[in-house]
């Protein structure tokens, strides 16, 4: 086809056009994203309305909601229900809120996906309860927290270490124990040192607070050599550890995230089958559940450090310290900020730092505890720090 000059002439001047822009577009494409705004660089505040609503007159008592069961043999939730008992029991002695007592109002389901959305909607409008403790786990600190979001209430939360929990940005969630990032910081090391050159094993159940965990460890390892050696997965409560056991048999060192119950069933097998592999695992073994269920087996098994003056073999573990402080913390904010949901969750966040039994708690961005953790073990029934090979 015959092109003409005014055709060539259109084709040279988009060609003087796009070069250049396409030579802005490299230079862009060569510098990382910056965003608009960054919320994990600014602490996470509520701004709206509410908070002129004056105190109601004709209360006989103070509730408060407890996302958790009351029953202090549960194996997985007894040491916080313990702890946060203890608390509201001081607080009363000591005068309550302006001569009124306060009271824990209890509601769970060991299948919260069924029914916990629905319990903590009755803790805010058939209960009216002035903030919730709660839960034991990350499920349930996730149910509770799609609620609060709506209803405007204040939820502090001794028990998940689920990074994910405070990733929604809502300013009425505060979480008491530092996350997972800072639990795999802490272990990890240790972990790589023990394991050798040819890593650690890692025998994790597929529950929901154990593979966010376990992915923490996974991501740490994953930019180092060795990595992990090979990676066990069992569902919480199976009956088929033996042949996960089997499998880590001769490991230097093998990680076991797990419940309470499973991580003491994996560690007892283990000790049987393996006496040799040094083992550490995560938050579930520094529970006194798990030292009473893996009974000789806990001792030496490497964990984390959350709470200071911790003890196993007294019921005074993480759990129950760190519930004992949420309840605390959460009555000096109400003694602080009156009777009012959104001042209360203002003096939460402004009561940082705050100093409490299992230790300082000091608000991120995202509400989130800033606590550094320490690599411990397990000896005589209770948690020292693993400064050296125990």
């Amino acid at each position: 086809m015959r092109q003409t000059g005014h055709s060539i002439g259109r084709r040279a001047a988009c060609a003087l056009l796009v070069s250049p822009l396409a030579a802005l577009l490299g230079r862009a494409q060569d510098r990382p994203a910056e965003p608009y705004m960054d919320r994990t660089k600014h602490q996470m505040l509520y701004d709206g309305p509410g908070g002129d609503e004056p105190e109601p007159t004709d209360l006989t008592e103070i509730r408060l909601g407890y996302f958790g069961p009351s029953e202090p043999r549960h194996v997985q939730g007894g040491g916080f229900w313990l702890g946060a008992s203890k608390a509201l029991a001081e607080v009363n002695r000591d005068g309550g809120y302006r001569g009124l007592p306060f009271r824990l109002v209890a509601k769970w389901s060991d299948s919260p996906w069924t029914a916990g959305g629905r319990m903590v909607v009755e803790m805010a409008y058939v209960d009216n309860v002035w903030a919730v403790i709660g839960a034991i786990d990350g499920v349930g600190t996730h149910i509770a927290e799609q609620v609060i979001a709506k209803v405007r209430l204040p939820l502090v939360d001794p028990a998940s270490t689920d990074r994910s929990v405070n990733a929604a940005m809502v300013p009425f969630m505060f979480s008491c124990l530092p996350g997972d990032p800072a639990i795999a910081a802490a272990l990890a090391p240790e972990l790589a040192r023990e394991a050798g050159p040819r890593g650690p094993v890692l025998i994790c159940s597929t529950g929901h607070d154990e593979r966010h965990c376990a992915d923490e460890f996974r991501h740490w390892f994953a930019a180092r050599s060795p990595g992990i050696e090979r990676v066990l997965d069992f569902e919480p409560g199976s009956g088929e550890l033996a042949r996960i056991v089997d499998q880590a048999a001769g490991a230097a060192a093998a990680l076991i995230i797990g419940n309470v119950a499973d991580t003491a069933a994996v560690v007892r097998q283990v000790r049987g089958r393996s006496p040799k592999t040094i083992l550490y695992a995560g938050p579930s073994a520094a529970r006194s559940s798990f030292a009473w269920l893996a009974g000789d087996s806990a001792e030496g098994v490497r964990c984390p450090v959350l709470a200071k003056d911790a003890s196993l073999e007294d019921g005074k573990d993480f759990a129950a310290l760190q519930s004992y402080d949420a309840v605390r913390l959460v009555v000096a904010a109400i003694r602080t900020a009156g009777l009012n949901r959104i001042r209360i969750c203002r003096a939460l966040a402004a009561l940082s730092p705050w100093q409490g039994a299992a230790g300082e708690i000091r608000w991120s961005a995202l509400n989130r505890n800033a606590r550094p953790v320490a690599a411990g073990y397990i000896r005589g029934g209770r948690l020292a720090v693993l400064d050296h090979p125990a």
